[in-house]
């Protein structure tokens, strides 16, 4: 039987891999906000967050599933923000349950700024006007 593999991006990791499976399994379970991200703590939770980083979900993730996370990672993504060592002995696991859904601020990242959620929102409004647009149609706005 053929190894399975998922592609995101240019990023390619095997759907075999029981890691690779429970981590797919837990960030398919998240509540998800259309502007929030998903952003793994140095405390090893896994959080979903809104585009102001209220946690609308959150798991803990034992050291090989933060490294099947990393292994999703794009190469020039891991070599600017994963350092050697960075990671070492993080298990979410050890990070008490009241913590999960009530991180320290430090752990999130910045709340989406007020113009990149106006500039998301207009790429969603306009995947059809961007098709038209290319075809050679205009459009009055």
């Amino acid at each position: 039987m053929s190894e399975q593999r998922a592609q995101y991006g240019c990023v390619t990791w095997s759907r075999e891999d029981p890691d690779q499976q429970e981590l797919s399994a837990i960030m398919n379970s998240f509540k998800m906000d259309m502007e929030g991200v998903i952003s793994l703590g140095k405390d090893g939770i896994l959080r979903s967050l809104t585009a102001e980083r209220d946690v609308i979900g959150a798991a803990p993730l034992r050291p090989s599933l933060i490294a099947a996370l990393h292994a999703r990672m794009p190469q020039e993504y891991a070599d600017k923000y994963l350092t050697a060592g960075e990671w070492d002995g993080v298990d979410g696991f050890k990070t008490p349950e009241s913590a999960w859904y009530s991180p320290d601020k430090n752990i999130l990242p910045e709340p989406l700024s007020e113009l990149k959620k106006k500039r998301g929102i207009e790429k969603l409004e306009t995947p059809n006007n961007q098709e038209s647009q290319a075809s050679g149609e205009q459009h009055e706005g």
